[in-house]
């Protein structure tokens, strides 16, 4: 036969104390009503058994006191009733006083083993009941993946478990603030908001003010993940709803899950994030490698057909003409410039840029990019400090010029107009270096780890022709030598743009 479920055996927890022990005074009274018509012919002796399942009954179904009282009463009506002589506690024959105290001895021990039992099967349909509930929990938790779902679910199965109000808060710009309400009030006024953020603020679980919140208020206990706190849940403890220590640390369970699960929530956020930014960066590099090759090629016979037309004699062409021709292919020569750049960061991010490492001698590597730097005809004279001797670098000699030749452009679009420029070179124990001076305002210190950020630009009155890339090209072929790109400004007036680099890398 299926045995009754276990939460039958509790029906006297919520029934009151007087009712119980009635309860077990009507058993003895129906037990000997049973038993007093009987007695005359079946021996009283064997009678006791009748009292001792009154006993096991009020044991199991009332609780240890009435059942003690049972124990008590059994012993008494049965010695009143059917014990000659009848109807007096006097006992005639002296045997009847060791069935008296077996009587009382064994309804006491039986009393107390099945309150003991029932306890301990009460504690564990308490726990089963908990895991059910953490188990519960636990599969919504799996199905939903938006954080709003997650939220609304632990509000939801708490509420359920614990029959009271439960809000979760997550932190905002201005600290805690209500992302989930079981109740409809879905607010919180302003005193339960300050009690909220000082509970997460000292990460330490409102215990303390448990047996003197007042009704209406609510108790938190902070959500701690493996990163740190990550919100607070609230719950109304009204009617000693977390007495029991057992229904706190179901409330904790509660509390770790939720705190897991909001992790996984902004993780996977995070994750989302990074991999549509991952895919952007991607977009970027392949259009700009597509545009830059696409344009190359017209743009390299535009700029041939000026040159040719450059090179025709003056005779032939009108003062118009050549000055037009003359702008063309400044401007053709520009792009081309522009276009050159937007290759090589798309290499560089690619990380399909290779070195075609020489012996360099950086006086020629000075003249190099001052002969292409000549080309563009900036106002601004050169003075060149490079003194003879200087050990040969290893060196990519194309590469390394248009890092020179970006940082003379930088200079003389951010310089005074026809104000020198100065590039100098010296050694210094095992490190090389080389300096691009101007006689400009200098950078803002807030600026100074920005310039080398792609796309940069510094707020200016006039525009500056330019994408802002050629910093950030240029810091990445440097380092590609093993060396390094720094951005000083001097404090006598002016900016240095340093390239430094290992004599043996």
């Amino acid at each position: 036969m299926k045995p009754p479920p276990a939460s039958y055996f509790f029906q006297f927890e919520r029934q009151s104390p007087a009712w119980r022990y009635a309860q077990s005074v009507l058993l003895v009274i129906l037990a000997s009503a049973i038993s007093f018509p009987i007695h005359f012919v079946v021996d009283a002796v064997n009678l006791v058994m009748l009292y001792l399942a009154v006993v096991v009954i009020a044991a199991s179904f009332l609780g240890r006191g009435p059942s003690i009282l049972a124990s008590v009463l059994s012993v008494l009506t049965f010695d009143f009733f059917l014990v000659e002589p009848r109807l007096s506690f006097s006992v005639a024959d002296t045997q009847y006083i060791l069935t008296f105290l077996g009587l009382l001895a064994v309804s006491l021990v039986l009393s107390s083993t099945v309150s003991q039992l029932r306890s301990q099967v009460q504690i564990i349909h308490e726990r089963e009941k908990h895991t059910a509930a953490l188990s519960a929990l636990s599969r919504a938790l799996t199905r939903a993946h938006q954080l709003e779902d997650i939220l609304r679910s632990v509000a939801a199965h708490i509420a359920e478990s614990f029959q009271r109000r439960v809000v979760v808060l997550l932190p905002g710009k201005s600290g805690l603030q209500l992302a989930a309400d079981s109740s409809p009030q879905n607010t919180l006024n302003p005193q339960e908001l300050a009690r909220a953020n000082k509970v997460f603020q000292n990460q330490q679980d409102d215990l303390e003010n448990l047996a003197v919140i007042q009704p209406g208020q609510l108790y938190y206990i902070t959500l701690r993940a493996s990163a740190g706190a990550v919100g607070a849940l609230g719950i109304d403890p009204s009617d000693q709803a977390l007495a029991a220590p057992a229904r706190r640390d179901l409330l904790f369970g509660f509390a770790n899950l939720t705190a897991l699960a909001v992790e996984r929530a902004h993780l996977a956020e995070q994750a989302s994030r990074a991999q549509v930014l991952k895919n952007t960066e991607k977009l970027q590099e392949a259009l700009l490698h597509s545009i830059s090759h696409e344009l190359r090629t017209p743009l390299v016979s535009i700029t041939g057909t000026l040159s040719a037309l450059l090179e025709t004699p003056p005779n032939t062409q009108a003062p118009a003409s050549q000055e037009m021709l003359e702008t063309a292919y400044e401007e053709a020569q520009r792009l081309n410039l522009l276009l050159g750049n937007l290759l090589d960061i798309s290499r560089l991010e690619s990380g399909s840029l290779r070195l075609s490492l020489e012996p360099c001698d950086l006086q020629d590597l000075a003249g190099i990019a001052l002969a292409r730097f000549s080309e563009r005809r900036y106002p601004n004279p050169v003075q060149i400090h490079i003194p003879p001797g200087l050990p040969l670098l290893n060196l990519d000699v194309t590469l390394m010029a248009q890092v020179l030749l970006n940082l003379l452009e930088n200079a003389a679009k951010y310089a005074p107009e026809a104000s020198p420029i100065q590039l100098s070179a010296f050694q210094k124990q095992e490190q090389a270096f080389l300096e691009v001076t101007d006689q400009g305002k200098g950078i803002p210190p807030e600026y100074l780890e920005k310039i080398f950020t792609k796309f940069f630009r510094l707020p200016q009155t006039h525009p500056i022709n330019g994408l802002g890339l050629g910093l950030s090209i240029s810091k990445g072929i440097v380092e590609a030598h093993g060396g390094k790109l720094n951005a000083i400004n001097r404090p006598e007036g002016g900016f240095t743009m340093q390239i430094q680099l290992p004599l043996h890398p």
